[in-house]
């Protein structure tokens, strides 16, 4: 520490000299003087500014590196990263369900339940990409009641009632436009639409 100082004092001196000996004399030497002399007295007071442990006010900057770590920083950096990409991610795929939905919705469908999975992976070539498809849907027939119709209500107490299981039929017709439009492999999609009863 305070061999730096008698360093860089050496090192003025030897500045001043050079300067000194180049420089018209009676022209610049007063302004010389003054500035040579404000540096040396800031040479000489910075010692002991951290001697009487002043407050840092002169230099704010060594004490930011101390007090926040380069690690930190990285950590911080790499955390709002993954949340960047996680907002991304859930921005797309809901912009990807309401296509799905749309184009559904054009065909005369509704849509009762959607499976979608994306690639996840930033390192992977296919990020973003859709991995696969299933679609659960239903006529619009079947949605829109028909007014005045009520269907026939069961209850029965104390016993479990029998399970209804609704069938399903594959539509490969709207699994090849939801590939055509999405970009995506019709391998991937899978399109079922419950039977009207």
């Amino acid at each position: 520490m305070l061999s730096d100082v008698v360093r860089n004092i050496v090192v003025l001196i030897i500045l001043v000299t050079i300067l000194d000996l180049l420089l018209p004399r009676n022209h610049f030497r007063p302004y010389v003087n003054m500035v040579v002399g404000l540096v040396l007295m800031l040479m000489l007071l910075s010692p002991l500014r951290l001697f009487l442990q002043f407050p840092a006010t002169l230099d704010p900057l060594p004490e930011m590196r101390w007090s926040v770590r380069e690690s930190e920083v990285d950590e911080r950096f790499a955390l709002l990263e993954q949340i960047n990409w996680d907002l991304t991610l859930e921005r797309y795929r809901a912009l990807m369900l309401e296509k799905i939905t749309d184009i559904l919705a054009q065909e005369g469908l509704a849509v009762v339940e959607i499976t979608l999975k994306l690639e996840e992976n930033i390192n992977h070539p296919e990020f973003g990409q859709p991995q696969q498809i299933v679609v659960l849907a239903k006529r619009r027939e079947m949605v829109e009641a028909k007014p005045g119709q009520v269907e026939k209500v069961e209850i029965n107490i104390g016993a479990a009632g029998p399970e209804t299981v609704a069938e399903t039929v594959g539509d490969d017709r709207v699994e090849r436009l939801l590939g055509e439009v999405l970009g995506v492999s019709v391998e991937k999609i899978d399109v079922q639409v419950l039977r009207g009863e």
